[in-house]
């Protein structure tokens, strides 16, 4: 029986295609914000976290208040920084496919907390709805 060739996933690449550089007090929560295509299945994964950084919480993809099919929908992802600066990959896949069609990484710099200052890292308040 002949052998097929491997299959080659066009489009995957080694680098994130969009980056974004974000400096955060140590132990304060940030929110990434990321757009994908409606009606289309693509969802954004956390795929990699810098050491010691969590995620606290992320919201499913929404519209906007009056969307149109097809419209682009945002998902949240809310994030608490460690001691360490380090990088966040995110990629835009549909879970039924093997391959990511984008990603997107958050390169965290994380600053130390003034002396003296108790950690007021409560959870950052809802987001007024987008305004079109």
């Amino acid at each position: 029986m002949p052998q097929l060739p491997a299959r080659t996933i066009v489009g995957v690449r080694s680098e994130p295609e969009t980056h974004e550089v974000r400096e955060v007090p140590s132990g304060g929560e940030f929110e990434v914000v990321l757009s994908a295509p409606g009606a289309s299945g693509y969802r954004w994964e956390l795929v990699s976290l810098a050491e010691g950084t969590r995620l606290v919480g992320e919201s499913p993809a929404h519209t906007s208040a009056a969307p149109t099919p097809g419209s682009p929908r945002t998902q949240r992802f809310v994030l608490k920084a460690a001691a360490a600066s380090g990088r966040i990959v995110f990629q835009l896949r549909r879970p039924w496919e093997p391959a990511p069609v984008r990603s997107h990484a958050v390169e965290i710099r994380v600053r130390p907390r003034p002396q003296g200052r108790k950690d007021s890292s409560a959870p950052l308040a809802k987001p007024p709805p987008p305004t079109d």
